[in-house]
């Protein structure tokens, strides 16, 4: 698969051949899924907690005589009807963490690179200089042939103060950590930039099978 290579110091663009294995599974969209439901569990907290006419304080004593208020019939103060009361189906502290094998991890990430056809390849990601955001955009829309993307996706295994300044003024950037790569972002992104040794470091990732 071809895909492009942005030089930052030379400020040039070339091209270059990604080869990754091929996923001989057929299953590779429900492994996909399963990174996508992995990863969004990892975002989620349900602490949410409240208290059921169990668990209040109090609720013992009749809260007043049967006959003669002309109020409604209470047995205890602790019904959700009344102010104070517990609350029906309250909500409880759930544990909705999941796991991914490292193999099922190994297959969606060689999927990813399979399926990406908007990666581009950001070479000399350390200079010695500070690289300009004008620099790289207009590099970017080169790329991209002056089209207006909404949303891109940086990915590094060194995060360098200077490019991320200079791409941080890019709007719709997100930046993440070979890591931690968002399935979503990724594959809905307009263009995915990947630093050079964090491209060599995914593919010796999905190339060793022990």
């Amino acid at each position: 698969m071809k895909i492009k290579v942005l030089d930052l110091k030379t400020e040039s663009e070339t091209s270059a051949d990604l080869v990754v294995p091929s996923n001989k599974d057929k299953a590779i969209e429900h492994v996909l899924y399963l990174l996508n439901n992995y990863q969004s569990t990892q975002e989620k907290s349900c602490n949410g907690s409240a208290k059921t006419r169990a668990e209040v304080s109090g609720g013992g004593a009749k809260p007043y005589r049967q006959k003669g208020t002309g109020r409604a019939r209470r047995g205890t103060s602790s019904s959700p009807l009344m102010v104070g009361g517990g609350v029906v189906f309250a909500p409880k502290h759930r544990n909705i963490s999941s796991s991914l094998t490292r193999k099922v991890k190994q297959v969606a990430l060689k999927s990813m690179l399979n399926i990406s056809n908007n990666l581009v390849v950001l070479k000399n990601t350390d200079p010695d200089e500070f690289i300009k955001t004008k620099s790289i955009k207009a590099m970017i829309d080169k790329v991209s042939g002056n089209k207006s993307l909404k949303k891109l996706v940086y990915i590094t295994n060194n995060l360098n103060e200077s490019i991320l300044l200079s791409l941080n003024n890019l709007r719709g950037m997100r930046f993440y950590h070979i890591n931690h790569i968002n399935i979503v972002d990724y594959v809905n992104s307009d263009i995915v930039m990947i630093s050079e040794s964090a491209l060599e470091e995914l593919k010796s990732r999905v190339t060793n099978e022990t």
